[in-house]
């Protein structure tokens, strides 16, 4: 890949590729990049992000989302982190990694 296209990918593409490598997961009802890479994307400034934070929501396999992530991670020649909540996991969260997720900058995918 040219390097200005693969610099490109990782600067815009996550969403993208992203989605499309989890949105066929059986019971995915929510898809989400949380994390540096979100605050990025809203204009908080800090360093480049290293990796990408998903939080998936939903009853999915563990194992099709995970190998999503690799996927995702191929492609993007990135990290991939994978968070997976049920749908009450996730509204009824108050748990500190969930309140810290919902209260910080996120972009809804799926």
């Amino acid at each position: 890949m040219a390097p200005l296209t693969q610099l490109v990918l990782m600067s815009f593409g996550p969403p993208l590729v992203i989605a499309e490598e989890f949105e066929e997961i059986k019971g995915l009802e929510g898809l989400f990049i949380f994390g540096s890479w979100a605050a990025r994307q809203s204009g908080q400034s800090g360093p480049s992000p290293r990796d990408i934070d998903v939080l998936v929501v939903g009853v999915v396999d563990r194992d099709t989302a995970y190998d999503a992530a690799i996927q995702s991670e191929r492609r993007l020649g990135r990290e991939v982190n994978v968070t997976i909540r049920t749908s009450q996991q996730w509204t009824n969260a108050n748990d500190a990694f969930s309140m810290q997720v919902k209260e910080s900058p996120q972009l809804k995918l799926l």
